[in-house]
């Protein structure tokens, strides 16, 4: 009775190592802070993988995607300014060091890359934003300025998307599971035998180190992603945006061979986004590029009257990244996003 009720409590223990928290992400039927992590690798996986391709000429590799799909489109960009490519390799290592941190701390609760689109689709948003069909195909990878260009579509959206979710979370420590890459042995673990060694009486000595079968290993949440770096990687996505503001304000006035300049084409961008998350029909402001026509100021910072950054709901950072106000899947994800936050409406 008494090696029932000891274990008992080691039982009690193990469950209560795992934490309120993480009981709570497991419990809930709604969307967990699991969901929230999850829909923020599929952003981070569009952003790397485009410049991985970019800068490197390759995609992700299967690891890093949880052997996702090979991205459509994939090509190395025909940089001709060594300042612009030594700062779009640094934007590349942050992105994809942002994938790996994301997949580690969701261990086996992380999705797959979806397929993604950085060919054609880079035309297809092009082609909305200025309202005609543009010959040649638009193609990020042409130039410098190009590939500026097509960073700016991803930039602001992943700023957005992580403000907006920031507000989300259900614990201000988020306790992920690594299920499978760390676990525990209740029934061999130091603290279990050490209850055991004050509530049983031994026949014989034992040691505290002890082989484990794999019947008694049980998954624990061991990887702690806290807000604090969520908003972290947050504050480097702004970091990057910032950088990709000022190359093309310093470049604003150059004019394309499609007959506009990068002003014109980055603020008809910039109004595409606010038209297809559904901002610009209820006369809301979530989006701006880099000129004020109405002040003739440049706009470093896009931001609200009280100069903090906008924010965009899961539903209208889809909106945008499938280039569909209807939220069908399409444009930058063709078969739509992996998890369990999907487009509502």
């Amino acid at each position: 009775m008494r090696l029932a009720h000891a274990l008992t409590f080691v039982g009690l223990l193990a469950i209560l190592s795992v934490g309120a928290d993480a009981r709570r992400l497991l419990q809930s039927s709604a969307t967990t802070d699991a969901d929230i992590l999850n829909f923020a690798l599929n952003l981070e996986c569009l952003e790397a993988q485009y410049y991985s391709c970019a800068v490197f000429g390759h995609p992700l590799s299967a690891e890093l995607t949880g052997s996702g799909p090979q991205p459509i489109g994939c090509q190395q960009a025909n940089f001709t300014n060594d300042d612009i490519y030594s700062i779009a390799m640094d934007v590349a290592n942050n992105e994809i060091a942002h994938v790996n941190y994301l997949r580690t701390a969701l261990g086996n609760y992380s999705v797959q890359c979806p397929l993604v689109n950085i060919g054609d689709a880079f035309a297809a948003a092009a082609d909305a934003a200025l309202g005609t069909t543009l010959s040649p195909p638009f193609v990020p990878y042409t130039n410098d300025l190009y590939f500026l260009t097509g960073a700016f579509i991803f930039e602001d959206l992943g700023v957005t998307a992580y403000k907006g979710a920031l507000t989300s979370f259900q614990s201000s420590d988020i306790m992920l599971a690594a299920a499978g890459k760390h676990t525990f042995t209740p029934c061999y673990s130091t603290l279990a035998l050490l209850v055991l060694a004050l509530l049983v009486p031994l026949q014989q000595p034992f040691s505290l180190i002890a082989p484990c079968s794999s019947a008694c290993r049980v998954p624990v949440f061991s990887f702690v992603l806290t807000d604090s770096s969520f908003a972290g990687i947050m504050a480097v996505e702004a970091y990057h945006a910032g950088y990709i503001r000022t190359a093309l304000i310093q470049n604003g006035d150059v004019v394309t061979p499609y007959g506009a300049n990068v002003t014109t084409i980055i603020n008809a961008i910039a109004m595409a986004r606010e038209t297809l998350d559904g901002s610009a029909s209820m006369n809301m402001v979530d989006d701006e590029g880099i000129f004020n026509a109405t002040t003739g100021d440049y706009i470093l910072t896009p931001v609200d009257s009280n100069a903090v950054a906008f924010s965009r709901t899961a539903s209208q950072v889809l909106a945008v990244a499938y280039l569909n106000a209807t939220g069908a899947a399409g444009g930058f994800f063709p078969d739509g996003v992996n998890g369990k936050i999907q487009y509502s409406s």
